[in-house]
């Protein structure tokens, strides 16, 4: 789904932001400062993730967290004490900043409004 194509019928799907809403709640829906929404221009098919998800599978992320010895095919890895956090979300332009904490260490990063990573930088713990 949020590769562009719709796992249920193939079809095309739209991927973007969405603001924390207050049914969120009533849904159990963890709210963040923004979510990423991901819905099927054909079947109408639909999902909600928090930015760190749609993340963990881009290459400089999930080098991030396998050098620090977790393996995302083998353990839930916000159970081997990944911490991401969105820090800024801008509209005009849409950006949104964040970070991913392991073992010290940071990956920070920069997503476009096509939900890309434009830059990263890792900073080493102290």
């Amino acid at each position: 789904m949020f590769n562009d194509v719709c796992p249920y019928c193939a079809g095309n799907s739209t991927v973007q932001l969405a603001e924390s809403e207050e049914y969120y709640d009533e849904l159990a829906m963890v709210s963040h400062p923004v979510n990423v929404h991901a819905a099927c221009d054909d079947c109408a098919w639909f999902l909600y993730a928090n930015v760190g998800a749609l993340l963990v599978f881009e290459p400089p992320v999930y080098a991030f967290i396998k050098e620090r010895g977790v393996d995302v095919w083998d353990k839930y890895v916000w159970a081997a004490a990944v911490d991401h956090e969105v820090t800024s979300v801008r509209w005009d332009p849409q950006r949104v900043d964040g970070v991913f904490r392991l073992s010290g260490d940071e990956l920070r990063y920069v997503l476009d409004e096509n939900l890309r990573m434009l830059e990263y930088e890792i900073h080493p713990g102290d």
